[in-house]
């Protein structure tokens, strides 16, 4: 198989707050990957709602941008499924529905057990290390009883050295979209102080059995954690609307 060495995520852990991002790698952003940033963490925190429209004019207002960076920043945001581009409707908020967002978490249920499994098969001490202190910031985000938005930031973190350290490219590119992808709905799922602390349980188990090197067990606890936090984000999403006969 081939592997990518671990470059760590220097500073990963450094800060507490909900921090989404268009780049994978720490690097200097372009301006429309900038813009991208601030509307992608508005529409994870809810300042947008689904389905409604992002305009393109307001936004070149409140950065002080031509529209030519707000588009681009918007094509950043189709691509990973934050926002919708439709021709002569312009962008709107992505809306899924139940299934929808079901559909995504199965697909990143798998991911994240596979991701867990491999570095268990591995361990190599770097990648562990990283893993355990996002587990132990976890832990005092909870005890503290942080917001959703700085323990979600924290998760969202963990999921990018888990896709890094798995040491394969190809799964740790598709982790990396789909962590983009739910991550409004990973929030949901974390939205409840009971849930973060059922999260960071199984955290806990999901880095003891990678140290002991049970890559069934680190899978199957990995899994465990993602699934909960979709049965948590489909309870609360709207029910579909049954249509009159």
């Amino acid at each position: 198989m081939s592997k990518t060495p671990f470059r760590g995520a220097a500073g990963a852990f450094g800060r507490d707050d909900l921090n989404w991002t268009p780049s994978r790698v720490a690097q200097t952003l372009s301006l429309s990957e900038q813009i991208a940033g601030n509307v992608g963490n508005a529409i994870i925190r809810g300042d947008y709602q689904p389905g409604q429209r992002v305009q393109e004019q307001e936004l070149a207002d409140q950065f002080h941008v031509s529209r030519g960076p707000v588009r681009e920043a918007l094509r950043l945001l189709e691509r990973d499924g934050l926002v919708q581009i439709h021709a002569r409707r312009g962008a709107h908020v992505t809306q899924l529905g139940r299934d929808e967002v079901s559909d995504l978490f199965e697909v990143r249920i798998v991911l994240i057990g596979l991701a867990a499994k491999i570095i268990a098969e591995n361990r190599n001490p770097d990648v562990v290390r990283e893993i355990r202190r996002g587990v132990e910031q976890l832990g005092r985000l909870v005890k503290d009883r942080a917001g959703t938005d700085s323990y979600v930031g924290a998760i969202y973190r963990l999921n990018l050295v888990l896709a890094e350290g798995s040491g394969n490219p190809y799964l740790g590119d598709m982790i990396f979209s789909l962590a983009h992808r739910t991550l409004r709905y990973a929030r949901l799922g974390l939205s409840t102080e009971a849930r973060r602390q059922q999260s960071v349980r199984t955290w806990r188990q999901v880095i003891a059995a990678i140290e002991r090197g049970d890559a069934d067990a680190a899978r199957a606890q990995a899994e465990k954690l993602v699934r909960a936090s979709r049965d948590m984000a489909v309870s609360l999403l709207p029910a579909p609307t049954s249509k009159p006969d």
